[in-house]
């Protein structure tokens, strides 16, 4: 045996030496390593297993008090431990298939990992399982039935997502090809528009239209702070940027908060129905929820005098009773409404003027842009269709999110 090797595996290299020399060493010992008959090294493989042995052993402590209490914490802990059996299964009726006794419910609020959700018409606290939390924000959204369980802490768990029948969503930022859902289950979207301050962009309602369109929401328009309009002429103008969303026959009305018109209109057509509010800040939205429903006093913001957009008054989507009947869904304001890539039909379905003139286009991909021979363009030219929905179109076509 290597007597250097005999005192390192007594207690370690020799002392009272420098780095350098022990570095020396234990590079001499590696280039000797390779040269060691079997039975050296199993010799010394035999030392690294008793040394392991030794410093392994610890003498048994003594049972007091704490342990006691430990021990029961340690218990109640395998009590409480899911069973994984259990657990398969509940992954496996992951597919919305409502197990006997699962309490179903509808969700009427969401924040980071928790909902309220409304159980027989009283509202509780729950957490979302994990496998929603990860994927909160296209898993889950206002206004989904979703079926609860009570874990074994006796909090509520949202464990299941029933199947939506429609939906209102936007592309996600951070995600190329998911959206996120912030509706669900709805009737009615109402886009709330200002008719001034801030100005009314139809740009927006091109987009909205789209993304109802995508949802199987029925649309409606809705045109507030009428009273704005200062003469016939404002009047007059109006209807002409409404005229392309009335042939096509959607639903469009007229209101003003500030001085109660047109609110027993737009509540007749929501009677029944769950709907969304959504459009940009400062156009009313609030206000118009506060008309509809008496009893609430949601916070009103004012537009801002600079650049002439308005404020955030609403800063999570809730849903909220309008009646006995009817169910509206308050969303934050949005600037804009991304769509992604947009289909030739969707394009047609909501610019149906320009999809017919397309038709004697020279081309039949012709993007109606510097082409030769373009009918639509022809058709701008002459006044047949209007050069806001060209320009608006050309914009949706090259929208790429």
């Amino acid at each position: 045996m290597d007597p250097e090797l005999e005192i390192r595996d007594q207690g370690g290299p020799p002392v009272g030496r420098t780095d350098k020399e022990r570095q020396r060493d234990r590079y001499e010992r590696e280039c000797r390593k390779h040269h060691r008959s079997r039975d050296e090294q199993r010799q010394i493989d035999e030392h690294v297993r008793q040394r392991k042995a030794r410093t392994s052993r610890r003498a048994p402590r003594a049972w007091d008090e704490d342990d006691s209490v430990a021990f029961e914490k340690i218990k109640r802990a395998e009590r409480l431990r899911p069973d994984p059996a259990a657990a398969s299964s509940a992954d496996a009726a992951g597919d919305g298939v409502t197990e006997p006794g699962t309490p179903a419910g509808l969700v009427v609020w969401l924040g980071r990992g928790v909902a309220r959700v409304e159980l027989d018409g009283v509202v509780h606290e729950a957490v979302l399982s994990a496998e929603l939390a990860r994927h909160q924000q296209s898993a889950i959204a206002v206004g989904d039935r979703v079926e609860c369980e009570v874990a074994s802490d006796r909090e509520l768990r949202v464990r299941v997502v029933a199947p939506r029948r429609s939906w209102l969503a936007r592309p996600d930022p951070g995600i190329a090809g998911r959206e996120r859902v912030f509706a669900a289950n709805l009737d009615v979207a109402v886009l709330v528009v200002a008719a001034r301050q801030p100005t009314l962009r139809p740009g927006l309602i091109d987009r909205f239209c789209i993304a109802v369109e995508r949802g199987r929401v029925a649309p409606l328009i809705c045109i507030n702070k009428v009273d704005l309009l200062a003469d016939a002429g404002d009047r007059t103008a109006l209807e002409e940027q409404l005229a392309p969303y009335t042939d096509q026959g959607l639903a469009v009305c007229q209101v003003s908060a500030s001085r109660g018109l047109g609110i027993d209109e737009l509540r007749a057509q929501l009677a029944g129905c769950t709907c969304v509010f959504v459009g940009p800040s400062g156009v009313g939205k609030s206000s118009l929820l506060n008309c509809l429903d008496p009893m609430a006093s949601r916070a009103v913001g004012a537009v801002r005098t600079a650049d002439g957009k308005g404020r955030h008054t609403t800063t999570a989507s809730c849903l909220v009773a309008l009646g006995a009947d009817t169910r509206c869904i308050d969303t934050p304001g949005v600037r804009a409404f991304g769509l992604g890539q947009v289909s030739a039909a969707e394009l047609a379905a909501a610019f149906p003027e320009i999809a017919g003139a397309a038709a004697a286009c020279r081309f039949r991909d012709c993007r109606h842009d510097r082409e030769p021979e373009c009918a639509v363009r022809d058709a701008v030219a002459a006044g047949g269709i209007a050069r806001r929905r060209w320009e608006s179109w050309q914009r949706v076509a090259a929208a790429d999110g």
